[in-house]
């Protein structure tokens, strides 16, 4: 089993020809409600692959997007969030234009919620899995999990107050909406070395449709190229899904060497259609997409 920890919201999606210039007006072609936040996006992924997942989310409040959220969760096949009628339910809008990238807008998120999330249910989990929305409250969890001894997978835990966890994790994952610099593969690549060497862990860089930089301590990085993306695609998530199937590849025993083309792989499926986790692959469609790309996996399977 893995424990996915982390942020649980109701996503608002609202697709739009573009983003309009300060001032100016434009109309939305649509507007739909999805279950949000990388911990439910990441869970729900891990189910369609068919990997048993523990979810860790923040409450939701006694309102009508919690009532939303609820009814996603039931949905999605997830047990339904605690309800603290104080506080507002985390909600994101999420601007999406034709090329596929995301503008969102966040409310409700604190860095309190985390501390109302319970960890007593990780007996029988391979791996913890967190990312650190609820700040100082992300980290605790980190260390009170790393000193049970179950591996943990961090994404985005990156900056100094960070360092003392991510040094004894298993894996770190992070994108460059947050490190590195978009499309280019120098820089990217010397970061994961850097990272990996300097907080000695095994380190994930991903760059959307540029790929994946990987990297060991003490090794050089690694180059995955990206598969390919659909015409039209929604982005959100993707990141989300990439560390679904990594985890998926572990779960099952692979090396993490063996298990990123699995991410990059369940990262791209993820973008068919709006949604964070909307067309997150089952294990079929993750081995399928896979093959008909050129990638054997099948000593993998």
């Amino acid at each position: 089993m893995i424990c996915v920890y982390g942020t649980v919201c109701l996503d608002e999606y609202v697709v739009v020809p573009r983003i309009p210039e300060p001032g100016l007006y434009v109309a939305a072609d649509s507007r739909d409600f999805h279950l949000g936040g990388e911990a439910a996006n990441t869970a729900i992924a891990l189910m369609r692959l068919g990997v048993p997942v523990t979810l860790v989310g923040n409450p939701v409040g006694l309102d009508l997007d919690g009532a939303r959220l609820q009814s996603l969760l039931e949905q999605n096949g997830l047990p339904p969030a605690k309800v603290d009628e104080n506080i507002a339910t985390p909600t994101c809008i999420i601007l999406v234009t034709p090329d596929g990238e995301r503008t969102m807008i966040g409310s409700g998120f604190t860095k309190e919620a985390g501390s109302k999330t319970s960890l007593a249910n990780l007996k029988g989990c391979s791996w913890f899995t967190a990312e650190p929305n609820f700040g100082e409250v992300a980290r605790s969890a980190v260390e009170q999990v790393q000193a049970t001894g179950v591996s943990t997978y961090l994404m985005d835990f990156v900056g100094e107050r960070y360092d003392s966890v991510v040094r004894d994790c298993d894996v770190l994952q992070t994108s460059t909406d947050v490190v590195g610099r978009k499309g280019d593969s120098s820089i990217n690549a010397d970061w994961a070395k850097n990272h990996a060497d300097e907080m000695q862990c095994s380190t994930i860089l991903t760059d959307g449709v540029h790929g994946v930089h990987y990297c060991e301590p003490g090794e050089a990085p690694i180059h995955y190229p990206a598969y390919p993306l659909p015409d039209h695609f929604d982005s959100t998530g993707a990141g989300d899904c990439f560390r679904a199937g990594v985890l998926y590849a572990l779960h099952r025993g692979l090396d993490l060497r063996e298990s990123i083309p699995f991410g990059s792989a369940a990262g791209a499926l993820a973008c068919r259609s709006m949604g964070a986790t909307t067309s997150a692959p089952t294990e079929d469609e993750l081995h399928e997409f896979m093959t008909r790309n050129g990638r054997d996996h099948t000593a993998y399977a």
